[in-house]
């Protein structure tokens, strides 16, 4: 039930709406594009469990962003059984290998560089850097942020998961 309703945000046509189906997964709507963000279905058996409704189900998402390589962010079935939709991929250059070994095309793949904008369907996105490494001990994995933006609605800032709160 939490997933069906947090689909109903592809119906708004105009705005900008989020859901969220797990604590680090994300889907939106920014004036009728249909845009998703770290998927990953790990509670929510019936899908993690039958992993081909999962491309059913997102078949109207026209992009899918990746910030970084953990499993509650970058779950490798679920990647599988999104290859095959027709959407663009926003991938950080340190996860192409991972993204194509799951069957995702190079053709449908962006590379995210930090620095670098990039334009897709309605949105303007910029690649940041990312802070998930411990200051203390170093400890983490390289991650990206975005910064995203549409003409007539909020501006989203998605830091990633940020362990060193006191970089610059």
């Amino acid at each position: 039930q939490r997933f069906h309703n947090a689909t109903k945000v592809f119906d708004k046509k105009e705005g900008c709406y989020a859901s969220m189906i797990f604590s680090a997964s994300y889907l939106f709507c920014t004036n009728g594009y249909k845009w998703a963000m770290d998927i990953a279905f790990r509670n929510i058996r019936y899908l993690s469990d039958v992993p081909s409704r999962i491309g059913e189900y997102l078949k109207d998402v026209k992009l899918m962003i990746l910030t970084h390589g953990h499993p509650d962010h970058m779950e490798k079935s679920t990647l599988r059984a999104l290859a095959e939709n027709d959407m663009t991929w926003l991938v950080p250059e340190f996860l192409l290998d991972d993204v194509t070994a799951c069957g995702v095309r190079r053709d449908r793949i962006i590379v995210a560089r930090v620095g670098e904008s990039v334009e897709i369907g309605n949105l303007k996105i910029k690649v940041l850097e990312g802070r998930h490494f411990r200051p203390e001990n170093g400890s983490g994995i390289e991650a990206v942020g975005y910064f995203v933006e549409s003409e007539g609605v909020p501006s989203l800032a998605f830091p990633g998961d940020v362990r060193d709160y006191h970089a610059e």
